[in-house]
C-alpha cells in the first residue's frame, strides 16, 4: 500500500518576511474602499459621513458637527445598533455611561442634544428627516436637504 506524502500548512506562511506591516484586507476589500471614497483615504470608507466627505459632497465642518451630533446622541441614548457580547450583557442597562454621570451633567448633556435637535428641527422636516439618516442609519444619501440640515448643525456649534 502505497503511504500519502505528507503536505505542509496550506494559506499564508507565517514567517516575518512575508508579513505585511498593515493588513490592507483582500485586494477585492481594497478596490472596494478605493470605490468608496473616489481614490482617497481608505480609512474615510467606513460611515457614510466619512464617505460623503472623501467625494467633497459635504465639507469638514459639516462632517465635524455630524459626528459630534452622533456622539451626543450615542451619550444619551446609547448606541443605535445592538452589540451584544454575551448572554450577560443582556442584563446590563441600555446605556451603562449614564449610571457614572452625575445628575447635573446628564441634565447638561440633554440640554445641549436637545438645542442641537431643534436647531436640525430649524432647518426644515425633509432637510430633519435626511440628515438624520446620514448620521444615524449610515446613509449614503448626499441631498440639499441634508446639506441644509448639517450647515444648520455646523452653524448651532459655530463651525462654520
Amino acid at each position: 500500500m502505497k503511504r500519502k506524502k505528507k503536505q505542509g500548512r496550506v494559506g499564508r506562511p507565517r514567517s516575518q518576511a512575508y508579513k505585511p506591516r498593515y493588513d490592507l484586507g483582500t485586494p477585492e476589500l481594497a478596490m472596494k474602499k478605493a470605490r468608496a471614497t473616489n481614490g482617497e483615504d481608505p480609512a474615510l470608507s467606513t460611515t457614510a459621513l466619512d464617505r460623503l466627505f472623501a467625494k467633497g459632497l459635504i465639507t469638514g465642518d459639516q462632517r465635524q458637527a455630524g459626528f459630534r451630533y452622533l456622539i451626543l446622541r450615542q451619550q444619551m441614548f446609547g448606541k443605535s445598533a445592538a452589540k451584544i457580547g454575551s448572554y450577560t450583557d443582556l442584563m446590563g442597562t441600555f446605556n451603562d455611561l449614564a449610571e457614572e454621570r452625575t445628575p447635573e451633567e446628564q441634565q447638561e448633556l440633554q440640554e445641549e442634544f436637545c438645542n442641537a435637535d431643534d436647531a436640525l428641527k430649524d432647518s426644515g422636516t425633509a432637510s430633519y428627516h435626511a440628515t438624520r439618516a446620514i448620521i444615524l442609519d449610515d446613509l449614503e444619501r448626499a441631498s440639499e436637504a441634508a446639506q441644509r440640515g448639517l450647515t444648520a448643525l455646523s452653524r448651532h456649534w459655530g463651525l462654520v
